[in-house]
């Protein structure tokens, strides 16, 4: 299992993606929501609550106005 602490105003889509990390499609920002990919099967959750992975790896999930300044994510790989 990898658990990863995200700085909420950081946007993790800038730079090179190593693989079972997790990609979002935008900045993470209180109140939004967020868009992003996961490898295929993976297991993900947000500040323990299980996020649904659809079978393409997509995932959608969001940060309410209220949020603190760091999130943490586990994502549990397929095979892992």
């Amino acid at each position: 299992m990898r658990k990863t602490v995200l700085p909420l105003l950081l946007a993790l889509v800038a730079g090179p993606v190593l693989a079972g990390e997790p990609t979002f499609d935008q900045d993470l920002v209180e109140g939004s929501l967020i868009t992003g990919h996961v490898t295929p099967g993976s297991l993900l959750s947000v500040e323990g609550r299980p996020v649904h992975v659809f079978p393409d790896g997509r995932f959608v999930f969001g940060l309410h106005r209220d949020t603190p300044e760091h999130v943490s994510m586990d994502l549990i790989e397929p095979g892992a």
